[in-house]
């Protein structure tokens, strides 16, 4: 279904004729460009997708970390299991690679929007008006389709440390992310036909820019008897701003354009909890739950745009354009997790599992537009950890459900069921008076193969983008625009596919 429509620009006045209204109808563009260069300039995206992919990928524990592992990274995932962590800085470089695919369906010409839009006039019953979708022919377009590679990888720098408030009672956990390399990335794109103007490609909705970025949580953990502990964490959150004031001197060469970009970034701060009850008094049985809220961060821009020798409307003094996006969008997620601890001789047994469902119906995508029928999602997490001495293996399992339909009409989101797998392997060794752990995860995720068709009968089906019309000149009919014209990049149907594999490398100094 098609996705509302978030915060859009007011309208222009219908041009008229004369040098006014010619350099009316050319101004928009440039504001558009100005303002989204104005917001490509504000602060990476602070939320934790990336920690939710991947669960951390902890080496003693993966996918667990709302039911068992309580080191630096419960400061995000429920800083209840931060009492008893000792007091230690973690160091680790955490890598991801992301081989993905997307296959677009043969389009056969008949459906490319001929050049001929350019001179049309559309029948509107015993009437004509001028085109309102406003495609580009088909051959015009700055992008050949599908021409955008999914493909990515990541590299980020992580630093935690668990500080003892007092031993075993009250603990501060500190988890901070900067990505090496590129340190901000934010790329907008749309998911139905007003692509085409940009990348004319697909592209999937909750990777890309969504796991890079600076991030940083912190957290604490109470454990006021050997039954109960109680946890408190936030998030770092963005909100920003950009406003761009342009003056145009001559409307006819809109590259010798003055233009004053300014960005706020302000921040504030995403509370979440967590729970974490010991029947026994020990780790022998927990049971767990977490709370995290909604978390996004937005970003609203406004264009004043400034004409030379140009009559405004009554009371303006220039022409507005507001826009609003929105990156790393997390919904509710509501965390549930069972963990036990079984004494096999010298070996201990550590079995372990975690749900976590995530309220994706709420979902807004980077143009800040609602979805319509997204649907809510229950993920699921197997693990067991086995120690002996100063080693810790562990093996986890991973099934995560796509929260996206089936997009048989105007919208083509992509995303994919996924199975996950992770070992991981820790070692203590004692350098001097440092004891020191070393810790190594290795995570894969498959992308399950699906594939989208569109329907004609779609409860928001593919837009037509030329309709029947007739030319502006002769009043006859325009043959090419008989049936169907879309440049839509997911017309007539897209498959997709790929891997998430991801390696963390740790070092924790204990003191």
């Amino acid at each position: 279904m098609r996705s509302r429509p978030g915060v859009s620009p007011p309208p222009v006045s219908e041009p008229g004729r004369g040098a006014s209204s010619a350099r009316r109808g050319r101004g928009a563009p440039l504001a558009r460009l100005l303002v989204l260069g104005g917001l490509l300039l504000a602060p990476p995206a602070a939320a934790l997708p990336g920690l939710e992919l991947g669960g951390g990928l902890e080496p003693a524990g993966g996918f667990g970390g709302r039911a068992l592992f309580g080191g630096p990274t419960a400061a995000y995932f429920n800083p209840a299991l931060l009492p008893g962590a000792p007091r230690a800085v973690d160091l680790a470089l955490v890598g991801s690679l992301r081989p993905l695919t997307i296959t677009l369906d043969e389009r056969p010409a008949a459906f490319d929007v001929d050049e001929s839009i350019l001179r049309a006039r559309i029948i509107d019953g015993a009437t004509t008006r001028r085109p309102t979708q406003r495609p580009l022919p088909t051959a015009s377009l700055r992008q050949p389709r599908g021409a955008a590679d999914p493909s990515a990888a990541d590299l980020l720098f992580q630093l935690g440390a668990t500080w003892p408030v007092l031993p075993d009672t009250l603990t501060v956990g500190l988890l901070f992310l900067a990505p090496l390399g590129t340190l901000q990335a934010q790329q907008p794109f749309f998911v139905d036909e007003r692509e085409q103007y940009f990348s004319n490609s697909l592209h999937f909705e909750l990777y890309g820019d969504r796991l890079g970025g600076l991030g940083m949580a912190c957290g604490l953990g109470w454990a006021p008897w050997p039954q109960l502990a109680l946890g408190l964490g936030v998030t770092l959150l963005n909100d920003s701003t950009a406003r761009a004031e342009v003056y145009v001197p001559d409307a006819s060469d809109q590259r010798t354009a003055e233009t004053n970009p300014e960005v706020a970034v302000g921040t504030r701060l995403a509370p979440h909890g967590g729970l974490v009850v010991r029947p026994f008094g020990d780790d022998t049985l927990q049971l767990t739950a977490t709370l995290h809220p909604v978390a996004e961060n937005p970003v609203t821009g406004t264009s004043a745009l400034q004409f030379w020798d140009y009559t405004y409307p009554e009371g303006e003094d220039a022409l507005i354009q507001e826009y609003q996006l929105t990156y790393g969008y997390e919904p509710l997620r509501l965390g549930f997790g069972l963990a036990g601890r079984l004494g096999l001789g010298r070996v201990t047994l550590q079995p372990y599992a975690e749900g976590v469902w995530a309220r994706w119906s709420t979902y807004r995508n980077r143009h800040a537009e609602e979805v319509a029928d997204w649907a809510d999602t229950l993920s699921l997490g197997l693990g067991v950890r086995l120690g002996q001495g100063p080693q810790t293996v562990s093996l986890a399992g991973l099934y995560a459900p796509s929260p996206v339909p089936e997009q048989t009409g105007r919208t083509s989101y992509v995303d994919n069921d996924r199975l996950g797998l992770q070992v991981g392997y820790r070692q203590e060794v004692q350098v001097g008076s440092w004891p020191l752990a070393l810790g190594v995860g290795l995570q894969v995720q498959r992308l399950l193969a699906r594939r989208h068709v569109k329907q004609p009968d779609a409860a928001e089906p593919v837009i037509d983008e030329f309709p029947d019309a007739v030319d502006v000149r002769s009043g006859e009919p325009l043959p090419r625009s008989a049936g169907l014209q879309t440049n839509s990049p997911g017309f007539p149907g897209y498959s997709s596919e790929g891997w998430l594999l991801g390696a963390r490398v740790s070092l924790q100094v204990a003191q």
